[in-house]
């Protein structure tokens, strides 16, 4: 999945549109995910009622597909997915993916580290924890994309103007021995929801 990375910043090289690019294949999502994530399921219904057209894969090396897109350590979620060239990690709206593809910054991706509740597949009730949603690059810096369920604002995500500022918090490299404390509490999380038909993966 690296050629993934090195694609883009060949496109970019050679001064092709990258909002082009990555607007031809908005509507396929290739989704990496534990066999047992269940709001990972709640996540792909969220893109396909959404308008993605979504490609589920079970694995148990969530490690080495985190490590090999570029994730960045202290980002990670439950499941890796991908649209055009960029990295998507966690839950992030579908509406923030589509803003992602139109803006088409020079990054990574995005992400929304760890499981909030009340994020697309982590809905339970009427809480809604506030999350963030942070753009990531390969030289390990992030900048705030957008954020969700502001307590001011409750429900209702602000984006920023991020694309006009500079990045700035450090990261290291997703390492390769992935803890999968994130994925034991989402198969946990996914066992309290209400049950539904499996969805067919490869």
């Amino acid at each position: 999945m690296k050629k993934h990375t090195l694609a883009f910043g060949l496109m970019a090289a050679l001064g092709f549109s990258t909002t082009t690019v990555a607007a031809g294949a908005a509507q396929s999502i290739p989704v990496s995910k534990s066999p047992t994530c269940g709001c990972c399921e709640d996540w792909i219904d969220h893109l396909e009622a959404n308008g993605f057209e979504v490609e589920a894969t079970n694995t148990n090396d969530m490690g080495r597909i985190k490590a090999d897109a570029g994730l960045l350590a202290g980002l990670g979620s439950c499941h890796t997915a991908f649209v055009g060239d960029y990295v998507i990690e966690g839950h992030v709206p579908a509406d923030d993916i589509k803003r992602l593809i139109s803006e088409a910054p020079q990054a990574t991706g995005l992400s929304v580290p760890g499981m909030p509740i009340g994020s697309p597949g982590m809905e339970m009730g009427e809480r809604k924890d506030h999350y963030k949603v942070i753009l990531f690059n390969e030289a390990g810096q992030t900048r705030l994309f957008s954020q969700h369920n502001e307590r001011e604002s409750p429900g209702k995500g602000r984006h920023l103007p991020a694309l006009a500022t500079a990045f700035s918090f450090r990261f290291t490299p997703f390492p390769v021995c992935f803890s999968y404390t994130l994925v034991n509490q989402c198969s946990i999380i996914g066992a309290q929801k209400p049950g539904k038909s499996e969805r067919d993966t490869r």
